[in-house]
């Protein structure tokens, strides 16, 4: 499946996984958002992937950038979509957030931060296999999703073990116990565990984003 054709329609978390997992390191959209209960609106979907096991300190997706996020601490990745935001999405516009790994830790602290905050309307978080970032979040609809081997959601972060059950979680069991990157990855485009849940991780909600352009890509 390409993010890059205008048409593309994100439903469920295997389509919003790789909605994040593919950018680099984050794409901005426009997108069209549906649901069962109300009209077509118009908002601007942000996806942001993980890391790239850099341990450069100077590259946003770096895995010095990953342990600032992790415990809640500004670092590059999220000054970098702050600017990026000001600069191509008008104030006052609707915006969700699919993160994947280190962008689903970003897209927390983003949904924290008094400045996006003001000046946006944040209809939802979606964090895939990532851990809770402490206090964030939760000024705005956060779901996250995890699968039960993955040990970054589950355990890594300032809260350690108990982010298997911290913030607003969802858990299924898609196997990949002896396969840590596979738990953390492949784990997620499995559609007989995570078809069900909606591009907001909501199980059965009904909302889809069609891509209508693209606003930025990096």
């Amino acid at each position: 499946m390409s993010f890059t054709v205008e048409g593309t329609v994100v439903s469920n978390v295997n389509e919003a996984y790789c909605f994040a997992a593919w950018c680099n390191p984050f794409e901005i959209f426009k997108a069209e958002l549906s649901s069962s209960d109300s009209e077509k609106k118009a908002v601007y979907a942000i996806a942001m992937r993980g890391t790239d096991s850099s341990w450069d300190k100077e590259n946003p997706l770096s895995i010095p950038v990953c342990l600032l996020a992790a415990c809640a601490r500004d670092n590059s990745y999220l000054r970098l979509m702050k600017k990026m935001i000001s600069e191509y999405i008008p104030k006052g516009s609707d915006l969700v957030f699919i993160g994947h790994s280190l962008g689903g830790m970003i897209s927390q602290q983003l949904g924290a931060d008094e400045e996006i905050r003001n000046s946006y309307k944040i209809l939802n978080i979606l964090s895939i296999g990532s851990p809770y970032v402490v206090f964030a979040g939760k000024k705005c609809p956060l779901r996250r999703m995890a699968t039960v081997s993955d040990v970054i959601p589950n355990a890594f972060g300032l809260l350690g073990f108990f982010n298997y059950f911290a913030g607003d979680v969802i858990h299924e069991n898609t196997g990949y116990f002896f396969n840590p990157l596979g738990a953390h990855c492949d784990s997620y485009e499995k559609e007989d565990a995570w078809k069900k849940y909606d591009c907001f991780g909501i199980e059965n909600g009904g909302h889809s984003l069609e891509i209508t352009e693209i606003i930025y890509k990096k």
